[in-house]
């Protein structure tokens, strides 16, 4: 029998964000490992999966959230406050998880579910290794998801500026304390890129810690490439059209998302091409739409919207390129996400780029909120002739199975295993 991997993740699994924690699970079973996947709320059609909270918010949750939301400042968001205060009691944890042993604790996504004390005592019940695999920035730091410039994390965090008062004792500073301690204790694994794992060391809690390298995991059957020509009919796209670029972001009006930058890229480009060649180029954006940044965009334009996943592989099968103008992000897994379809990767240097596009031949990487040079990777794109595209496009699938498939994410847990 495989090793036993109790497996906690409470965003929903099959969608958004939390859809890498699905594709966790999935490689986890391919690789031979019993998962008792733990997530907050119950997922339809998956009995499989233990729902922590039911159906859905109760009414404390409920308060908790709208009470908390008063504290921090815009952009920032906060978790929970105290560690000793988790979103969800340790209690209703520790009951609802009954597992007679496990070899692992891996945690993916853990807001409005879990902290540090959680961990702490499941670790007391089970003493097997926990593993932390990162999709922000909160294991570092008092408790913000990303410190938005903030470097308070190298100073014990405290006087923290995403509150609403700046008082040096403020919990993140509590925290900070109590989660030294529990690295002491614990000695988790901490799973992350290397964009990520640079900011981790330069923290008080992670500079001295156990730092792995991880990509983020990517179903390599729906992500993958796809015939241009019977997409291209499929989405009703002109046959003059002849450079596709699609952008996404969960929300662009995050400034984090950077789409501002994108604007300004786009509007460059399209200032940088003829009339003529001017009409062959098409933008596809999805996500949630914003309406100011789908008017300030001069080069023609189609908002999709939100689209499923098998839809979103299709976009990037029937793109030339995919553009991801994120200037604070562990990923975006999006990124990923196109590469595993071949489609080359336009971005600027954070993130997951610096382990799959950087240096690569999967796309081009921009310094950090340089549009001109988002731009001139867009026109690199854009002037590839149609042996150079599929010799990228070749390369980019190379890449996405080395680095995010179910294989390579099966792999990395069999050498953690070995190492323990």
């Amino acid at each position: 029998m495989g090793r036993r991997i109790l497996f906690l993740s409470s965003a929903d699994p099959l969608h958004g964000p939390g859809r890498l924690a699905w594709d966790m699970y999935q490689a986890m079973l391919r690789g031979g490992y019993r998962v008792d996947f733990h997530t907050q709320y119950s997922v339809a059609g998956h009995p499989e999966i233990h729902a922590l909270c039911g159906d859905a918010p109760d009414i404390k949750t409920r308060i908790y959230r709208y009470l908390f939301t008063r504290v921090q400042k815009p952009a920032y968001y906060f978790f929970y406050g105290r560690e000793e205060c988790p979103p969800v009691p340790v209690s209703r944890i520790l009951e609802r998880i009954d597992g007679d042993g496990y070899d692992m604790i891996l945690i993916a996504f853990w807001q409005e579910l879990l902290s540090f004390e959680t961990v702490k005592r499941l670790w007391e019940k089970y003493r097997a290794p926990v593993v932390f695999a990162t999709m922000d920035c909160s294991v570092m730091t008092g408790g913000c998801h990303y410190p938005h410039g903030c470097t308070r994390y190298r100073e014990r965090c405290g006087s923290c500026p995403g509150l609403r008062g700046f008082c040096p004792d403020t919990f993140t500073r509590h925290n900070v304390a109590y989660r030294e301690s529990f690295y002491d204790q614990v000695d988790p694994v901490i799973l992350c890129n290397t964009y990520v794992g640079g900011i981790f060391r330069e923290s008080t809690l992670l500079r001295d810690r156990r730092i792995s390298t991880f990509f983020p995991v990517v179903d390599e059957t729906q992500f993958r490439p796809q015939d241009k020509t019977s997409l291209r009919s499929r989405f009703g796209i002109p046959s003059g059209k002849r450079f596709i670029m699609l952008a996404g972001a969960q929300n662009f009006r995050d400034d984090r998302k950077g789409g501002r930058y994108l604007v300004e890229a786009v509007n460059l480009f399209h200032d940088r091409l003829s009339p003529e060649d001017r009409e062959g180029a098409l933008l596809l954006t999805v996500g949630t739409p914003d309406p100011e940044m789908d008017a300030a965009i001069r080069i023609d334009h189609r908002p999709m919207g939100y689209v499923d996943l098998d839809t979103l592989s299709c976009l990037y099968s029937l793109s030339d390129v995919f553009l991801s103008p994120s200037v604070e992000d562990a990923g975006p897994l999006m990124v990923n996400q196109a590469l595993s379809c071949g489609t080359p990767v336009v971005c600027f240097r954070i993130g997951t780029a610096l382990d799959v596009v950087d240096g690569r031949g999967t796309g081009f990487c921009a310094p950090l909120r340089d549009a001109g040079c988002f731009q001139e990777g867009i026109f690199r794109c854009w002037s590839m002739d149609a042996a150079e595209r599929e010799a990228v496009s070749a390369r980019c699938r190379e890449v996405a199975i080395e680095t995010t498939s179910y294989s390579t994410f099966a792999a990395l847990l069999d050498t953690l295993f070995n190492k323990e």
